[in-house]
């Protein structure tokens, strides 16, 4: 597990480590987490690292603005871990669009 409090330090990180799981807020010194993630899904491995935003914003709208800009799935603060591990789970135990499995 890999942890960084900027979102270009945690864009280097995912290079270096190319993690199964990204989990992120959207505040952040520098860019922001919408900001990582568009550059993930362009520059990176597109698709095949699952993203979790944890965030304050919960509105409709917002919620919508997350999940476009490239993340899986949001979760309003405060969470728990037992929650943001559950939303890794059935994450993970979704098909992928390539594979089928």
């Amino acid at each position: 597990m890999q942890f960084a409090g900027l979102a270009a330090e945690a864009l280097e990180t995912l290079k270096q480590y190319s993690p199964q799981i990204l989990v992120s807020d959207i505040p952040m010194p520098g860019h922001n987490g919408l900001w990582l993630i568009q550059t993930v899904r362009k520059l990176l491995r597109g698709g095949d690292v699952l993203a979790v935003e944890v965030t304050a914003l919960a509105i409709e709208t917002d919620r919508d603005l997350i999940l476009k800009a490239g993340f899986q799935a949001y979760l309003p603060k405060p969470v728990d871990t037992a929650e943001v591990l559950s939303v890794v789970s059935r994450l993970a135990a979704r098909p992928t669009p390539d594979t089928g499995k």
